[in-house]
């Protein structure tokens, strides 16, 4: 995936879908690069997942679900809706825990697995299982990203209403969300799908097609292939 390509595409599909939307102004265009670049990339990561054969069909719904909150994400960052994004940051952690989850109790279903609360999931759950020794500072970081969002998610929005003026402005003036906040969660996510993800699932060179090989070594961090792809 070439990333000035894919991010171009991305502004271009703002412009004509969202033409009064801040983030297409001159001055503005760049400052989401990275967060738009990596969530991109991280889709990619997913997509590979989808299709690979040694995959469970479990883990393929969960990692499909990802996907679609990502692909979310990226309609929703035009409006610079900060509750709807952080809206999504929550069902994209929470994801992500379920499918570390999922990892370490390979014989849970996938449909009682989306039945569990936090506490199941991660303090009786993934704090309990070698999965959280093995990858404790990343499933700490989605971790606190579920718990981050989901106190936005459930405060109350003083400023959000649904009157017309409020709604035109929201997407006109400069975003209210901190960029460097949003990229640094998308960070950890990406992180996350790029390494520690492929690792638990023992994807490699060994076992990927040639187009599946050649997708994650255009989206994945070069000094995180070690072990993984070559």
């Amino acid at each position: 995936m070439q990333s000035n390509d894919e991010y171009t595409s991305y502004l271009n599909f703002v412009e004509e879908h969202y033409p009064f939307s801040s983030m297409v102004k001159a001055n503005s265009e760049n400052k989401f690069r990275e967060i738009v670049t990596n969530s991109l990339k991280a889709i990619k990561i997913l997509e590979v997942c989808n299709s690979h054969e040694q995959i469970h069909e479990d883990i393929k719904i969960l990692t499909d679900d990802l996907k679609m909150y990502l692909l979310r994400l990226l309609y929703i960052l035009p409006t610079n809706d900060y509750f709807f994004v952080d809206t999504l940051l929550s069902s994209i952690s929470e994801n992500l825990l379920r499918i570390a989850y999922k990892i370490a109790f390979p014989t849970e279903s996938v449909e009682s697995i989306k039945k569990l609360n936090h506490k199941k999931i991660w303090k009786e759950g993934i704090k309990t299982n070698a999965i959280y020794k093995d990858h404790n500072e990343i499933l700490t970081g989605i971790n606190r990203i579920f718990g981050d969002k989901s106190s936005t998610v459930h405060s109350t929005q003083k400023d959000y209403d649904n009157q017309v003026d409020y709604l035109i402005n929201l997407m006109r003036k400069e975003t209210k969300m901190s960029l460097r906040k949003l990229n640094s969660d998308i960070k950890v996510v990406y992180n996350f799908l790029s390494h520690d993800l492929l690792s638990l699932l023992h994807i490699n060179e060994t076992n990927l097609t040639l187009q599946q090989s050649i997708v994650l070594k255009k989206v994945t961090k070069q000094g995180r292939l070690k072990g993984l792809i070559r």
